[in-house]
């Protein structure tokens, strides 16, 4: 939720694979909830703005709600 983190960072905290993770950002970016800053060979990625963090923390709170 704080900061940008590079594709391999968000693989190795979720256990997910490097090409599944950046093919749900691209999703994420098309649809402007997540912003790409280039830095030489790396893309890091952080939530657009607050609003967006909002959606994500109301949809975190449904769903441990249950």
């Amino acid at each position: 939720m704080e900061g940008e983190l590079c594709v391999s960072d968000i693989s190795d905290s979720t256990g997910l694979g490097q090409s599944l993770v950046s093919h749900h950002l691209s999703i994420l970016k098309a649809v402007r909830l997540v912003k790409p800053r280039r830095d030489g060979k790396n893309i890091f990625y952080a939530i657009d703005d607050d609003h967006v963090k909002d959606i994500f923390v109301q949809g975190m709170n449904h769903v441990a709600h249950k």
